[in-house]
């Protein structure tokens, strides 16, 4: 026999402008903090935390840097890359995003991230928006750009990246291989998302 499922009645426009979840929720005190694992692309940080019901609690985030990518336009049609991903063991669809270095302004970090990946900087390019992929897990953001137009540049690939392969799909090919499931990336998809709502 299947379990019993209780569907919550839908909010109305007024209720949803009364529901303001972040004056709701106190945030915990930190009592202590301390790195527990290291790599060159992340550490694991363990809080101790003094919560708000007077309980005590643990928390492990992972400190990553900020990444920075790039929705790049040209002819009506979209650039994105595919790679082989290891910890998946499956090649993925995604738009062109990497890490930034310490220091490096988002702009900047997409803007060498693009060049690199693809042999292309755009023409011009503005913000799209800030992702936030694993909130429960760690700070790591995702800053997007949108570009207009690309032309040749000579920035050489990442070694590591060897297996990248450059795309240009229709918006309508991008719908369809997120319907079909062919395009799982979670940044990828709500940053085309975001830039549907948008433009």
């Amino acid at each position: 026999m299947g379990g019993l499922y209780v569907i919550s009645p839908i909010l109305s426009t007024d209720d949803m402008k009364e529901y303001r979840p972040m004056q709701k929720h106190q945030p915990p005190v930190v009592t202590g903090s301390k790195t527990v694992f290291e790599c060159p692309y992340y550490s694991v940080r363990h809080d101790e935390l003094d919560l708000p019901n007077g309980t005590k609690g643990n928390y492990y985030v992972i400190d990553m840097p900020e990444a920075a990518g790039v929705i790049a336009i040209s002819e009506g049609k979209i650039l994105m890359i595919s790679q082989y991903r290891h910890p998946l063991a499956i090649v993925t669809y995604e738009f062109p995003m990497g890490r930034g270095h310490q220091g490096e302004p988002p702009q900047d970090a997409a803007l060498r991230e693009f060049a690199e990946e693809t042999g292309f900087a755009p023409v011009t390019v503005k913000p799209l928006c800030v992702i936030d992929p694993l909130p429960g897990q760690s700070n790591h953001q995702v800053a997007m750009f949108i570009a207009e137009g690309v032309r040749n540049t000579t920035a050489e690939k990442d070694a590591e990246e060897y297996d990248l392969e450059k795309h240009w799909f229709t918006p309508e090919q991008i719908d369809e291989m997120i319907a079909s499931g062919r395009m799982n990336n979670a940044v990828t998809i709500a940053a085309w998302y975001k830039y549907k709502l948008t433009f």
